[in-house]
Parts: structure tokens; C-alpha cells; sequence
């Protein structure tokens, strides 16, 4: 029985090391995004445009992979006309750690409507530009310039 019970401290004691920290108020902040983006956008909507627009869903992960699944990639989006930028912000880090390899995810939903629109990665200096149409069956997506995004 004792060594039944060394063996679940020492069990648990290795998943704690794991985490930074046991308490979820405890908030790392924001690293920054050192990695590649891998995005698609898709849509399950039809006749985007002739129906008055649509939404989209950016999905984005790292290229890294971290010791936590659960970070996040922060971001914000603008628009105007004939453009949206994804500006990113870093790498969320929050206060607990869900062990487990991974790279860090986000989703973003966006209004389509323009039937042809430029979408802009930008991370500190570096912008990349895709080309988008929109048709009633598909988002088609053309690299205009990229230099840490991959279309997948």
C-alpha cells in the first residue's frame, strides 16, 4: 500500500511541475509569435454574395508546436473596404497548462462581403496578402506575398 501511494505523489508531482502555475487567475500574457501561421478559410454558407454576404472562418495555428495545447494565437481584425487585415498580437499564455504537445490555435469569424477582397496578415513588420474571390460555390484563395503564413 505505501508504494502504491509514493508511486501517485510522485505521479502527481510531475504533473504539477508540468504547469507553470496551479492557479487559473495567474495569467502569463502574451509571448511573441516566433513561428509560422498555417490558416485556411472556409465557409459552409452558398451564394455568398448574391445572398447579402456571409460569414467565414479563419482557423490559424503555429507552425511551432508548444509543451501546452492550450495557447492561443491573439489577433484583432479590421476591415474596410476591399480589405482585412489580421494583425497579430502574440501568443496567449494562460495561467494554467494543459500539458500536452501542441501548437497554439485561434478562429476568427468573418464577414464576407465583397465578392473580391485582399487579406492581410500582419506580424510587427512583416505583411502578407492573399487574394480573395468569392464565388456562390467557394472562397478561392490566391498568395499575393507570404513570408511566415502558409495557405493550407
Amino acid at each position: 500500500m505505501a508504494k502504491y501511494i509514493s508511486v501517485l505523489l510522485i505521479a502527481f508531482a510531475v504533473s504539477v511541475t508540468g504547469c507553470e502555475s496551479l492557479d487559473p487567475s495567474h495569467d502569463a500574457g502574451l509571448l511573441e509569435l516566433d513561428s509560422g501561421v498555417i490558416f485556411s478559410l472556409v465557409t459552409e454558407q452558398t451564394g455568398c454574395i448574391s445572398g447579402g454576404g456571409c460569414t467565414a472562418t479563419l482557423w490559424m495555428r503555429t507552425e511551432t508546436i508548444y509543451g501546452c495545447c492550450n495557447w492561443t494565437i491573439e489577433s484583432s481584425v479590421s476591415k474596410r473596404p476591399g480589405e482585412m487585415l489580421v494583425d497579430f498580437l502574440g501568443i496567449h499564455v494562460p495561467g494554467i497548462c494543459a500539458t500536452a504537445l501542441g501548437p497554439a490555435r485561434s478562429s476568427l469569424e468573418l464577414d464576407i462581403s465583397y465578392r473580391d477582397f485582399v487579406l492581410k496578415f500582419r506580424n510587427e513588420d512583416q505583411i502578407d496578402s492573399y487574394a480573395v474571390s468569392v464565388t456562390d460555390t467557394a472562397l478561392v484563395l490566391t498568395e499575393i506575398v507570404s513570408t511566415f503564413t502558409t495557405l493550407e
